[in-house]
């Protein structure tokens, strides 16, 4: 064992929530941390002008509005490029901090059809609390 944690950034964050929480029993200055959330972003785009372009501060307006936590999330980017479907994944911790983003294709990973319905799929029989 070593005389080090490693945290990533979830633990990081949580650990100042949960610090500012005890502020009476500590008395150093709080980090004014929200509790944070951590999420997955499911998103399916179309090229514009031959380009997949990703807003994220849409996302991230929509999140912190929706949410009064300290949100964070994985992106899952589905895009739709005629008969071909590239699929771009984030972790939270990946997620770029640009305002819009131009995905290449060329780091994309290839979607056949039939698996991605077979996603689609899978999502909606777990929402509705069925196993299928």
């Amino acid at each position: 064992m070593t005389d080090k944690l490693e945290f990533g950034k979830n633990e990081e964050l949580l650990f100042k929530y949960h610090f500012d929480q005890i502020h009476n029993l500590h008395g150093y200055k709080l980090f004014n941390q929200k509790q944070p959330l951590k999420i997955n972003v499911k998103w399916i785009l179309e090229p514009i002008n031959g380009e997949f372009k990703a807003n994220l501060k849409h996302v991230k307006d929509s999140l912190t509005e929706a949410y009064d936590y300290d949100v964070h999330f994985n992106l899952f980017i589905v895009g739709i490029n005629g008969n071909n479907y590239l699929n771009w994944k984030f972790d939270f911790d990946e997620v770029p901090d640009d305002d819009i983003i131009i995905l290449n294709k060329k780091f994309a990973e290839i979607i056949l059809f039939d698996e991605l319905l077979s996603h689609i799929r899978k999502n909606i029989l777990e929402k509705c609390g069925l196993n299928g």
